[in-house]
């Protein structure tokens, strides 16, 4: 299993499409911040057949310092959640 970095991205772009590489690393830069955005602005993007990220308000609740041992207050804060699509979830299942 490997991360797949922008790097990898446009490198998979710049051979598959034939596109340079300054090119593909700036398209690919470009989407990643277009889709930023959107999220941001609208809380929620859904793409076809792969998912859909969404902004998610987790609550205040209580914690705990491992290094101090004493209980602290983990304060609310919003996180970016993917909820996969059914397309994509068939094709995972259907690998083994």
């Amino acid at each position: 299993m490997t991360t797949i970095t922008k790097s990898i991205l446009a490198d998979n772009i710049c051979q598959n499409f034939g596109f340079s590489k300054n090119f593909s690393e700036h398209f690919v830069s470009s989407v990643f911040e277009e889709l930023a955005n959107i999220i941001i602005e609208d809380s929620k993007i859904n793409i076809p057949n792969l998912g859909s990220f969404q902004i998610h308000k987790k609550k205040a609740r209580p914690g705990m310092n491992m290094h101090k041992m004493e209980k602290i207050i983990i304060s609310q804060r919003q996180t970016i959640r993917f909820i996969a699509s059914r397309t994509l979830k068939e094709r995972i299942n259907a690998i083994n």
